[in-house]
């Protein structure tokens, strides 16, 4: 018994730390690395396809993937909270769970259609 809650315990605060480790890669790495990748990869192309060189064209955004749920039910009771009270957009919640808003909206639109064309 008293092992188990060792080996839990231990498993807790690796989950803890591995995500402190790709917050940072994610916060501090990724756009410090392939931000400028990007700009270099966007405006090659753009040039060789004969696209004009806007700031959108730039413009990109990294998700960090999906976080480990340690407790699953209060994990989603608090994101809950977080957007009923305005402090977490949708777009946010989202990207934490790893999916892209635009997609997960295309993808319910996608369902809904199905429902109702099925009644």
């Amino acid at each position: 018994m008293f092992r188990k809650l060792i080996t839990a315990a231990c498993a807790l605060r690796w989950r803890l730390f591995r995500q402190r480790v790709e917050r940072f890669q994610f916060q501090t790495l990724v756009p410090q690395f392939l931000d400028p990748v990007w700009r270099r990869v966007a405006t090659v192309a753009a040039l060789d396809l004969g696209i004009e060189i806007t700031e959108n064209l730039s413009a990109v955004e990294w998700i960090a993937p999906a976080q480990p749920w340690v407790d699953p039910m209060k994990d989603a009771q608090a994101q809950t909270l977080l957007l009923e009270k305005g402090l977490l957009s949708r777009r946010q919640a989202v990207a934490a769970l790893g999916y892209s808003v635009e997609r997960l909206g295309a993808e319910i639109a996608a369902d809904r259609e199905r429902e109702a064309a099925l009644g």
